[in-house]
């Protein structure tokens, strides 16, 4: 089955919590189990200043989505973005025309085995230099305040002419 590849970006107003964000992502996802299309990967860039107002609000949250669709597809997702209130603006383009759905999605499976290695890999390396960092520190020690020793005053010379003369 070949359908086309497309990408939605979406802004948001930035007064919503991560509850209505959510619920929002859920309405865009149930679009695609009724119009037989496939999300290929969802992604909040989070809250960014605009390059001018929308609506009266000078921030947004933008929304990365792509996915695999007909033109049914976009149009419906167009439409129920343009009537929920909390999105201020989206934009859909076009990626590829004629897109393999079974190898995409196996192309989008490898990529996010990949992304799940290199955050694996991020995250150790962290811990690596967290752990060298506390064991460098524990090994450095501050010198500790002494109290220094004193050392026995040597004789001045009247002491030892006195000394002298005693002999």
């Amino acid at each position: 089955m070949l359908l086309r590849e497309y990408e939605t970006i979406y802004i948001l107003r930035p007064d919503l919590t991560d509850d209505e964000i959510t619920g929002v992502k859920d309405k865009v996802a149930n679009i695609f189990s009724r119009e037989e299309g496939h999300v290929l990967h969802q992604d909040i860039w989070g809250k960014k200043k605009l390059s001018y107002e929308i609506k009266k609000q000078p921030k947004g949250i933008y929304v990365h989505l792509t996915y695999l669709g007909g033109p049914a597809t976009t149009n419906e997702i167009e439409r129920n973005l343009r009537l929920m209130e909390p999105v201020l603006k989206y934009q859909t383009l076009r990626v590829a025309k004629d897109v393999d759905v079974d190898r995409r999605l196996a192309e989008r499976d490898a990529e996010e085995k990949s992304r799940a290695a290199a955050a694996a890999r991020k995250e150790a390396e962290a811990a690596e230099r967290a752990a060298a960092i506390e064991s460098a520190g524990a090994a450095y020690q501050a010198p500790t305040a002494e109290p220094a020793e004193q050392k026995p005053e040597k004789d001045s010379p009247e002491d030892t002419k006195t000394n002298q003369d005693e002999e």
